[in-house]
């Protein structure tokens, strides 16, 4: 997936973590004795996804990843999805901590993703050892939905307020009823307010957009990232354009040629539009879009994204065409390519 990614893009969490920690990492392996052993190195990067735990059902995600996609998915697949809706990566609490307490003094970056971590006891636990060690100079980078900010009476950011580096990625991939349709269970009105929210209680916190770019809304997101930037909801360089590969019926590759081609019209407009103000470098992130769209044809996959939309507009109670007017070439029963 990184090396997809970097066919697209300039930079991919693997070339991210060669960044950060890639020199430290040779010294530990040329200090590695012949038993195996390495002394010196320490573990300094942790990657921390507890549990599926989640209160969205994205149409991009599956049940591995949210809990709340269980019961979809076992009608749609039957056992394929697993027997619980939820799934921890620690059955006994207890083991998670015999293996973290003991290295919280050297770690330097925490990445907390899910399922939703915001929704997740043993993250507030994670923070408050944190706390407690006085760790306030370690890089925390968050991948959340932000459709909450408090749980089990614990406001997050109370508990935010003291760190020096801390990330927040808001996954969003539309606004209004776009949003909430590809993102089910997310509210636009919530997402507003809980930007407001973190603004005046940490202003602190370095904050951004995570698109995920699926069939659903590559044609849209120019018109989001905008949409965004007129809000005064973020400046214009922080919005990550995440491109959704799998699942294939998923991938905006799916398109028919003539809706390609619309999609990039409209990339285009939108580079002029942030080159015009000054973003060059904003523009060119926008650039990768293009060329994934036209990197191949996908399009034998174009029936099955329009049947997982319909089964998931019946079982849901939803109307893809209402929320998303644009896709109605590609959900018409034989679209023109």
């Amino acid at each position: 997936m990184c090396y997809a990614r970097e066919g697209v893009a300039s930079e991919s969490m693997r070339t991210q973590a060669n960044s950060d920690f890639g020199a430290r990492a040779r010294d530990w392996l040329c200090s590695t004795r012949d038993d195996g052993s390495a002394p010196d190195s320490r573990p300094v990067d942790y990657d921390i996804r507890f549990s599926n735990i989640c209160n969205f059902k994205c149409r991009t995600c599956n049940h591995s990843l949210s809990s709340s996609w269980h019961a979809d998915q076992v009608a749609a697949y039957g056992r394929l999805a697993g027997p619980k809706a939820i799934i921890r990566v620690f059955d006994e609490p207890k083991a998670f901590w015999r293996a973290f307490a003991g290295f919280v003094d050297s770690i330097e970056k925490v990445y907390f993703a899910g399922g939703e971590p915001l929704l997740q006891d043993e993250h507030y636990e994670v923070l408050e050892a944190l706390h407690a060690h006085r760790k306030f100079d370690v890089l925390i980078h968050y991948n959340t939905n932000f459709s909450v900010l408090r749980h089990r009476g614990q406001d997050v950011t109370m508990l935010w307020r003291d760190f020096r580096r801390l990330h927040v990625a808001a996954s969003l991939d539309g606004s209004g009823r776009r949003g909430e349709l590809i993102r089910h269970g997310q509210s636009w009105a919530d997402v507003l307010a809980n930007r407001e929210t973190l603004r005046s209680a940490c202003p602190n916190v370095k904050f951004w957009v995570a698109c995920a770019v699926s069939a659903l809304n590559v044609w849209h997101v120019p018109d989001f990232h905008r949409e965004l930037i007129e809000l005064g909801f973020i400046d214009p360089a922080d919005f990550e354009i995440n491109i959704v590969y799998e699942p294939a019926h998923m991938s905006a590759q799916v398109l028919p040629a003539t809706m390609k081609g619309e999609v990039c019209a409209r990339i285009v407009e939108h580079v002029r539009w942030l080159e015009a103000r000054g973003h060059a470098d904003v523009a060119r992130s926008f650039e990768t879009i293009s060329r994934y769209l036209l990197e191949r044809d996908a399009s034998e996959n174009l029936p099955r994204l329009r049947e997982f939309c319909q089964e998931l507009d019946r079982r849901r109670g939803e109307s893809t065409l209402e929320a998303l007017p644009e896709l109605s070439p590609i959900m018409a029963s034989a679209p023109a390519s």
